[in-house]
């Protein structure tokens, strides 16, 4: 059976679950699906994602019921808690982890379109001492190589978030200095839907 086009499906962790931090919060996996149907492409969402999964948890609990939906369009962010969760982060792990999960969709959902991104720099506003800063910091730096090498291999649209021209701006995170706010949900939506309009949902490759 095809991949339906008319469904979205979100998996990762709290960056695309959303927290019940700064009030009013509407994850931009759900302002992305209104975009797309204020543009005429309605879809119907199912996000998956839950807060503090980390990359083999995306595996165990959201795969599966991700697959049966046969969606068209998948949004796969995660990696972060595999990092903070972490004392001694194993990047290798996660890599190995990521590029299979994101092989697995391709494989079994061949004619979708499969959205990725990079973390923007958690130690930028997050209180944190300096060795686990740099801790963090290395950390998220090793994550991001392996998603944008995961996304090529496996042609999906990588969004560069960790070097968007707004990332520097405290405006976009929330109050523990790791979260979107409300404001960064809405422009991470604004990216993937420019991304997704871009590359008209068949152009594979790092946005």
């Amino acid at each position: 059976m095809s991949p339906s086009p008319e469904r979205y499906v979100a998996l990762g962790d709290s960056f695309s679950a959303g927290t019940a931090t700064g009030g009013d919060h509407v994850p931009w996996p759900e302002l992305t699906a209104r975009g797309l149907s204020a543009r005429g492409e309605p879809v119907e969402l199912h996000n998956f994602a839950v807060v503090g999964a980390s990359c083999a948890e995306v595996v165990a609990d959201q795969l599966a019921p991700a697959l049966e939906l046969r969606p068209g369009l998948v949004s796969l962010v995660c990696g972060a808690n595999d990092v903070l969760l972490s004392v001694r982060p194993d990047i290798e792990a996660f890599e190995a982890c990521f590029d299979s999960l994101l092989a697995r969709l391709r494989g079994e959902l061949p004619g979708a379109t499969l959205i990725t991104a990079t973390y923007p720099d958690p130690g930028k506003f997050a209180d944190l001492g300096p060795r686990t800063r740099k801790r963090v910091v290395d950390g998220i730096t090793g994550v991001n190589l392996a998603i944008r090498a995961a996304a090529e291999r496996q042609g999906a649209l990588c969004l560069e978030l960790s070097e968007h021209p707004g990332v520097a701006d405290p405006t976009n995170v929330g109050k523990d200095g790791f979260h979107p706010s409300a404001i960064g949900h809405r422009r991470a939506a604004a990216a993937v839907l420019e991304a997704i309009a871009h590359h008209g949902g068949r152009e594979k490759e790092c946005a």
